[in-house]
């Protein structure tokens, strides 16, 4: 019995004692969890892996993320998981824009075409019957002062006789002598007629038509054949006048004109996207395709407001003396423009993305790049001019069409 008891004694003091141990608190350690290492497609960086393998889009192998040298761990998923037209991120080159001036030239296509305003047309002041002419074909070379043919009309005589008349018997008569002398002029005598016919006493039946340039005559027909006012392509020097000696002219009609060889213009063809560098006044460098030696230095003198619908162009005319290079109407020429200077931040093109109405580009934030709205201007050899969006000290991806995925819906991020 008594030893019964000593063992409950003895379990009870085991179960106190046991109640009073202090409980243990496990110590916290500094070690971390080991970051794990991440994948990616080089072409498509929204695939993530985290482990080695194939891309399932385009089947290239898995890459290691990096950013500065470090792995990029488990730790920067809710960064690598942001959408494609929030942030895209790659460990590419960058390129800050660049503060310089630029002097672009270019080099175009031309030819030589006549000036309307320096040519004329030849029309009869009378009617009458063509007795003479003196020019028989198409573009036949002429001077100024040439006759060209002469026309018979009765009325001629008459105040030709009347002009003698008052000045044998009339003398004293100045205003009548006057009138007489202005309804030849008018009839189409010249002054040195009028002179000749006062000094002879011998009318004409024959009204001289002279050439008041140095050129080549061309029926209008002809003239006005070609689209660019040019001589038709294929018409040869023994093209005959369809008008001839005996043909009858009505008064006022155009028998042919005179385009003056001496004073050209070169139309030079501008590509549309090219006219926001070309000024009026810009130095102009003329090789003519006939002569590659008579190169001649002129300067733009207009700009036609009107672009070819067809070429996407515009035309720049350059005014020059044809009495030194004796260019033909028609003649090839490349000439070279030298725009005026450009200053300002400049990036290249493939930085660039073309939206239709805006323009983007990658701007380097952190580790990945975000979309950036910029306004451009103009394009020079593969540089774009950056009007506004960055500035000089910002980074923005070299080729940004290559980083960004063809098939991403690109929003640029309002800030």
């Amino acid at each position: 019995m008594n030893t019964r008891l000593v063992y409950i004694l003895l379990g009870v003091m085991t179960f106190i004692s046991s109640c009073h141990e202090e409980t243990k608190i496990p110590v916290p350690t500094n070690k971390q969890p080991i970051a794990k290492q991440l994948y990616t497609c080089s072409m498509h960086p929204e695939i993530i892996r985290d482990a080695p393998g194939i891309c399932p889009i385009c089947g290239m192998d898995l890459v290691p993320i990096v950013s500065n040298g470090d792995t990029i761990s488990s730790d920067t998923l809710s960064f690598l998981i942001k959408p494609a037209d929030k942030q895209v991120v790659l460990k590419i080159a960058v390129i800050s824009p660049e503060e310089k001036t630029i002097k672009p030239e270019f080099t175009y296509e031309g030819f030589v075409n006549f000036i309307p305003q320096e040519s004329s047309t030849l029309a009869s002041k009378v009617t009458g019957r063509i007795e003479k002419i003196y020019v028989t074909y198409n573009y036949q070379q002429v001077s100024k002062g040439q006759k060209l043919m002469e026309i018979y009309n009765p009325e001629l005589l008459t105040e030709q006789s009347n002009l003698l008349f008052l000045s044998k018997e009339d003398t004293a008569n100045n205003q009548m002598i006057a009138a007489a002398r202005n309804k030849l002029k008018l009839l189409g005598l010249s002054q040195a007629d009028l002179n000749l016919l006062e000094t002879n006493k011998k009318p004409s039946r024959l009204i001289p038509v002279y050439s008041a340039y140095n050129g080549f005559v061309t029926e209008p027909s002809r003239q006005n054949s070609g689209a660019t006012g040019m001589a038709p392509s294929g018409t040869s020097a023994s093209s005959q006048l369809t008008i001839k000696e005996g043909s009858y002219v009505q008064k006022g009609q155009t028998v042919f004109s005179i385009i003056n060889s001496n004073k050209l213009w070169a139309l030079i063809n501008i590509p549309m996207n090219d006219l926001s560098f070309i000024k009026k006044g810009n130095k102009v460098r003329i090789k003519p395709e006939s002569n590659s030696d008579n190169e001649f230095e002129a300067e733009i003198n207009y700009i036609e407001p009107v672009l070819d619908n067809t070429k996407k162009t515009g035309t720049a005319r350059v005014i020059f003396d044809n009495t030194k290079f004796k260019l033909s109407i028609g003649s090839q020429l490349t000439a070279v423009v030298f725009a005026d200077s450009i200053t300002g931040l400049w990036l290249p093109q493939s930085a660039v993305i073309n939206l239709g109405k805006q323009r983007i580009v990658l701007l380097k934030s952190g580790i990945g790049f975000k979309v950036k709205v910029i306004s451009t201007s103009n394009n020079y050899k593969g540089l774009i001019k950056v009007i506004s969006g960055i500035s000089a000290g910002d980074q923005v991806a070299i080729n940004a069409q290559f980083v960004m995925d063809s098939e991403s819906f690109i929003k640029e991020e309002h800030q």
